[in-house]
């Protein structure tokens, strides 16, 4: 192949990845390629040669298998694959996120083996039923948010006033001066500020998105996310219990943490 920088190659994948991932299951022949996939004779013929001319494939007693190369290749392409096809049914929620600050711009490794809800504009809320599932077997619950809803209030009430969880919020300056104006939960707000279970604290910044995370303290397993807001209601979210992009959640919370400040329960003036 010619030295394109990888192009023929990634070209070549993308037209015969079924193919080459048959190979990988097991060693065929061309006629049991035919009876395995629903493709004819002659596509396969073309697949097979394609393969070969890059260096993907060969021939071993009479069968096709992979090359050490063609192995490779799929290991770099089925991520590839996962992260766009998360990202086709990601672009509602991406495409409401307003900022690329490089400390909380979304990272592609949350793409892989994510979740994507996107919600209806009839019932928007409803989009982080999942998220309201969990804390009630979660220790812990890190986040900041842009946006602060009674309906939010209601759903950390009940398990940081009666059950086992601890929450740590950030808010920006504005959203916080606005919650003196909730339409209802001010009494149970009230109860939030007042455990010593829940601390808001306050950062002088744009957050284009809601961020949480649930883990222990030992900072183990997880479960986080994104969720985006557009003209006030969730437009849909991002969620994922995938290790390297737990830690890119923390690592943007962490960012934001740093520039936080702690406020005191008087702070709010309900």
């Amino acid at each position: 192949m010619g030295d394109d920088g990888g192009q023929s190659l990634r070209e070549t994948l993308a037209r015969r990845e079924t193919v080459l991932a048959a190979l990988h299951s097991a060693p065929r022949n061309k006629p049991a390629l035919v009876d395995a996939l629903p493709v004819s004779r002659s596509t396969v013929d073309r697949a097979i040669d394609e393969l070969t001319a890059a260096d993907l494939v060969e021939r071993v007693d009479g069968d096709y298998r992979p090359t050490t190369a063609g192995e490779v290749a799929l290991d770099c392409r089925r991520p590839y694959v996962e992260r766009t096809d998360t990202l086709a049914a990601a672009r509602p929620v991406l495409n409401a996120v307003d900022d690329t600050d490089a400390d909380v711009g979304v990272d592609p490794v949350l793409l892989q083996h994510a979740s994507v809800t996107v919600a209806d504009p009839s019932v928007p809320e409803n989009a982080l039923g999942g998220v309201v599932d969990r804390l009630t077997a979660s220790d812990r619950l890190r986040g900041f948010a842009a946006v602060v809803k009674p309906s939010y209030v209601s759903m950390l009430h009940g398990p940081v006033t009666g059950g086992d969880l601890s929450v740590e919020v950030i808010v920006e300056r504005a959203t916080r001066e606005g919650l003196a104006d909730l339409a209802y939960g001010r009494e149970q707000f009230a109860d939030l500020l007042d455990s010593d279970d829940f601390e808001m604290l306050e950062v002088e910044r744009d957050l284009p998105y809601a961020l949480w995370l649930m883990d222990d303290e030992n900072e183990t397993g997880g479960y986080a996310g994104v969720a985006v807001h557009e003209t006030g209601g969730v437009a849909g979210l991002l969620a994922t219990e995938y290790g390297p992009a737990v830690d890119w959640c923390r690592e943007r919370y962490d960012a934001v943490r740093a520039a936080a400040t702690p406020l005191p329960v008087d702070a709010v003036d309900l």
